[in-house]
């Protein structure tokens, strides 16, 4: 009897470990296909990803050689401006008088001249007639390439309404302004009237002074520019009309005709707007007008070389680490 249920004991435990066995072989069996699935589309997976990254590399390829086509013709028009630029330069350094031609005819003077860019908008002349000296500082609307186009073609006027003068005694100042002002609206470009957003205002700001003979006198008129005068130990500020030499709102109005007497030791100082409203300082703000004219009455006594070494140190402190505003020009003259 116990023989008997030892041997069903035995059987039914061979059966459990042979469904066991069956079972396991069959777990085996299915792991091994899920796992060779899985490696198959892994490696479809990873196929896919490398082609994404050919592809990838390929567009960069393509787009670096590109950029670098692009670069190669930037740096070659880049150049070719710049060698137009210079060129631009040269020609208008032409036609503005160096510190030693203007000391041909003002011996104790110096010149500051700061373009903001490699072509200024502003320019500078002195004109020897018969009877008398001219000096023109003259501020063009804009500056850099724009601002020196300009330049010339008003110095090319300035110099032209000048020689009608050679042999004259006197010169009514306004009258010339007035002249220039017609001569400057008549040649540029107005209001086109098929495009609103296209108008020209073009023109200068402009010091234009004459002295007699003697150089005791002078008769002058400022459009939107200061004249400054140290005598007696003074610095005095003259005003100029609130309009500039072109088209402009007041541009019906007349311009005023100015004088001042001179004597020996006095000084002059003639300059554009560049200097008083460059941002600097420790407050990054204007220079401005009466700061320009206390630098003016302090450097004042000292000589000529002095003078510009101040001025520009001066100036350059101020600014510091700021970009230029807009081109510089100061011309001081010991009478």
């Amino acid at each position: 009897m116990i023989f008997n249920a030892l041997t069903v004991i035995f059987l039914l435990l061979t059966i459990f470990f042979v469904l066991m066995n069956i079972l396991l072989s069959k777990q085996n069996f299915v792991g091994e296909k899920c796992y060779e699935s899985e490696k198959e589309d892994f490696e479809i997976h990873d196929n896919n990803i490398s082609h994404e990254i050919n592809s990838l590399k390929n567009i960069v390829e393509n787009k670096t050689l590109e950029i670098q086509s692009v670069t190669k013709d930037y740096d070659k028009y880049e150049k070719e401006f710049h060698v137009g630029v210079r060129y631009a330069e040269r020609i208008q350094r032409s036609v503005i008088p160096d510190p030693e031609a203007f000391k041909k005819v003002f011996p104790k003077s110096f010149v500051y001249y700061c373009p903001r860019d490699i072509v200024s908008g502003d320019f500078y002349t002195v004109e020897q007639l018969e009877n008398l000296s001219v000096v023109v500082v003259a501020d063009c609307t804009g500056h850099g390439v724009p601002g020196g186009f300009l330049t010339m073609f008003c110095i090319t006027a300035v110099r032209d309404r000048l020689s009608k003068y050679y042999d004259s005694k006197e010169i009514n100042t306004a009258e010339i302004l007035s002249k220039l002002r017609s001569f400057i609206i008549a040649s540029l470009a107005e209001k086109n009237d098929n495009d609103d957003t296209f108008e020209f205002s073009d023109g200068m700001d402009i010091t234009l002074v004459v002295f007699n003979k003697a150089k005791t006198k002078i008769n002058f008129s400022l459009a939107n520019h200061n004249l400054y005068v140290f005598h007696d130990g003074e610095i005095e500020r003259f005003k100029g009309d609130r309009m500039p030499v072109g088209r402009h709102p007041k541009q019906n109005e007349d311009y005023v005709m100015q004088t001042c007497d001179l004597k020996e030791g006095d000084m002059i100082y003639f300059c554009s707007d560049g200097i008083q409203d460059q941002i600097g300082g420790p407050l990054e703000q204007k220079f401005m007008t009466k700061r320009l004219q206390k630098m003016l009455g302090d450097i004042a006594p000292l000589d000529l070389s002095e003078q510009y070494q101040t001025a520009l140190k001066t100036i350059t402190e101020w600014k510091a680490s700021q970009e230029q505003f807009d081109d510089q020009t100061l011309i001081g003259l010991r009478i």
